[in-house]
């Protein structure tokens, strides 16, 4: 048997424990001090809290934070992010959360909480698994658009997986007769109206070079740029003036159940990713911040008469066309 050891020794080995460990975790932080990895300069993250001076560690904990709340949270289901309360919406909202990891510039090899099963991989997988026999996502040709999008941000990481090159170019193909057909298979839904334009828009100008690779579109240049032009011009049966005040509306005709609020953000994303290939009308862009500023008011949502759930998806698809066209003006918002 081994020597006891009185209750005094114990307490002053794990003492010398603790301070060994301290030690190596103080080493370890100064170490990763010294990593150049930024998510974001200290100049962009301090605009998106209007003017007000942000340290890099705050505003990278506020990420942090974020993305844990995401990866944890419980509408995560075999690959698909889905409320409860609209399953019907699990294609956009699993694009949406892709969309957020590429713009954070986070790690998407790999990542998973708790169990392996919620990784990047089998987000993608499961978008390939639930395409539907027309080349299709969810709803409507909104869902697929964005849909498509979030796979082919991903194309280098992820290309190599089944079915995926397939499933790119059946959306594409889906995509481009839909816009040929003037929107025919649209025009009944309750969202159609600028924003399905908008996300045509911010697709082919976002992935329009991509989109010209053989096995991604195998479109030409000028077929890109044409398609971007006809879009802006379709877009233009739901432009309203006012003055200096710019909106994008809903489609009357189909009941609609989305603002105008909502189309005109859209619209205002995909101006700002067609900037490639067209020239927007600035007073279009300027315009439309001005109306959707006029809409808020002093309240703190856009669209709060619509109740929680469409407030937050309005609202959020506001601050994102205000991030990407006038951050200053997304931090005044947020503030």
């Amino acid at each position: 048997m081994g020597e006891f050891l009185n209750p005094s020794t114990v307490r002053r080995r794990f003492f010398e424990i603790g301070n060994d460990l301290e030690k190596v975790i103080r080493d370890a932080h100064e170490e990763l001090s010294r990593v150049e990895e930024k998510i974001v300069e200290d100049i962009d993250a301090s605009a998106y809290l209007a003017g007000k001076t942000v340290t890099k560690e705050a505003y990278e904990d506020i990420l942090t934070k974020l993305f844990n709340s995401i990866l944890e949270a419980e509408d995560y289901r075999e690959g698909r992010f889905c409320h409860a309360t609209c399953p019907n919406w699990e294609h956009i909202q699993t694009a949406y959360v892709l969309h957020i990891f590429d713009q954070l510039e986070l790690p998407l090899g790999s990542w998973y909480v708790h169990d392996e099963r919620r990784s990047v991989q089998n987000m993608i997988a499961a978008l390939i698994h639930e395409q539907l026999p027309d080349g299709t996502w969810g709803e409507d040709f909104y869902d697929t658009c964005y849909t498509l999008s979030a796979l082919l941000v991903l194309h280098n990481t992820h290309s190599s997986l089944p079915g995926y090159q397939k499933a790119v170019l059946r959306a594409v193909t889906s995509i481009l007769q839909e816009i040929k057909a003037g929107f025919a298979a649209s025009l009944n839904k309750e969202w159609y109206g600028a924003g399905f334009y908008g996300a045509a828009l911010a697709l082919f100008g976002r992935h329009g070079e991509q989109l010209c690779q053989q096995r991604t579109g195998n479109l030409r240049s000028d077929e890109v740029r044409h398609i971007i032009q006809e879009l802006l011009r379709g877009a233009m049966k739901f432009y309203e003036e006012n003055g200096t005040s710019v909106r994008f509306k809903a489609d009357l005709t189909s009941n609609p159940t989305t603002p105008d609020e909502w189309h005109t953000a859209e619209m205002l994303i995909g101006l700002y990713y067609c900037r490639g290939w067209i020239a927007p009308d600035p007073t279009m862009v300027s315009g439309g911040i001005q109306w959707l500023e006029s809409q808020r008011g002093d309240r703190p949502l856009w669209c709060n008469e619509m109740g929680s759930r469409l407030a937050f998806i309005n609202t959020g698809r506001v601050l994102h066309a205000l991030a990407l066209v006038d951050p200053q003006r997304c931090g005044e918002a947020i503030a």
